[in-house]
């Protein structure tokens, strides 16, 4: 009978070399690698300075208070904003008319300095939808869950509660004068 397996032959080890490096490749395999990580890097750059250039977003060190991206909400957050008194503005932004009446309206109230905090709440957001009705708002909601809003309004909110409850164009932009 025959054995199978490995032959005994070549039982001799190989000896193994070790790599000869040359200085000069070094240098170049660690400067390549450096220039495509720069590359890599300053690539990443132009493109974030690119789409803050196209959204408009602005990461300069301006105030909180006058970011006006700040001064949007969702009607559950309305009633507990963290100022002692504020005004909140219910509009649904995607009506064109009603938009630019509205956020031009804000924009102008925010330049009086002794103007109350504005927050607006965009009312065709799928975060608000559920405080949209088509009967009868609710002019003294005592949470945010009573909150019932048909149609542009503004309310003025002091600790926490509803003081002055406004519907309709005419008065809201005559407020906000």
């Amino acid at each position: 009978m025959a054995k199978r397996g490995r032959s005994r032959k070549n039982t001799k080890k190989e000896e193994v070399k070790p790599v000869q490096t040359n200085p000069t490749q070094v240098l170049f395999i660690t400067l390549g690698v450096a220039v495509f990580l720069l590359i890599f890097y300053f690539l990443t750059l132009y493109i974030t300075s690119k789409n803050q250039e196209d959204t408009g977003e602005d990461n300069s060190s301006t105030p909180v208070e006058e970011n006006t991206s700040s001064n949007s909400t969702i009607v559950g957050r309305s009633l507990s904003m963290g100022d002692t008194e504020y005004l909140v503005l219910f509009y649904d932004k995607k009506d064109e008319d009603n938009s630019s009446t509205y956020s031009s309206a804000a924009s102008n109230y925010r330049y009086n300095p002794e103007a109350l905090p504005l927050y607006e709440v965009d009312m065709s957001s799928a975060f608000n939808k559920n405080y949209v009705t088509d009967g009868e708002s609710n002019k003294n909601p005592t949470t945010e869950e009573e909150i019932l809003i048909n149609g542009p309004t503004l309310i003025r909110v002091q600790n926490g509660q509803v003081v002055e409850y406004l519907e309709g164009e005419s008065a809201i932009t005559s407020y906000l004068k």
